[in-house]
């Protein structure tokens, strides 16, 4: 039995030189590298801050025995911050837990996909503003006292806002 398959046709001079080992295999080694700049890594730094604020306390009521009962942004209507109500008093709609987790998604897709840099600062901007308007809101209807009620979410949310603000500037100044 003779071998039937017609020879390879010579290489084309446009096309280089023929490669050398495997001809039609790809690499084994080659892969996919994602390379991140200290821009994208801060931002990324602060969308994992502020995602993980959602399921941090953020109003930690004071007790004198026991631990802590404490909120997180889950259970805190998003209309707190827009309609002059108390905390509770509105239930309906999102959570502020909802709001600042898809804040912290967004910052996070920024850091990972250069295009969409820019949102890192929209992010950071949001989140940082949500925090801050927050804390006053409560200010106002607090009736204990103020610095034992705010729970440590909204420090981390407006600290990992801070992060993507700085990281967005340090991502779109690299272009």
């Amino acid at each position: 039995m003779t071998n039937t398959t017609p020879p390879e046709p010579p290489p084309s001079r446009a096309w280089g030189p023929p490669p050398t080992g495997s001809t039609s295999h790809p690499n084994a080694t080659s892969g996919v590298t994602i390379t991140l700049g200290a821009g994208q890594l801060v931002t990324l730094a602060g969308g994992v801050l502020i995602v993980v604020s959602a399921w941090l306390d953020w109003i930690r009521p004071s007790r004198p025995f026991g631990p802590a009962m404490g909120f997180s942004a889950y259970d805190v209507p998003a209309q707190f911050l827009f309609r002059n109500r108390g905390l509770f008093e509105s239930r309906s709609g999102p959570s502020l837990g909802l709001v600042i987790f898809v804040i912290g998604v967004v910052c996070v897709i920024a850091a990972l996909v250069r295009p969409v840099g820019f949102l890192a600062l929209l992010a950071g901007v949001g989140s940082t503003a949500f925090a801050i308007w927050y804390v006053v809101r409560l200010r106002d209807f607090a009736d204990s006292t103020f610095r034992d009620l705010v729970g440590v979410g909204a420090l981390v949310a407006a600290v990992g806002g801070v992060a993507a603000i700085v990281g967005g500037i340090l991502t779109l100044s690299r272009r």
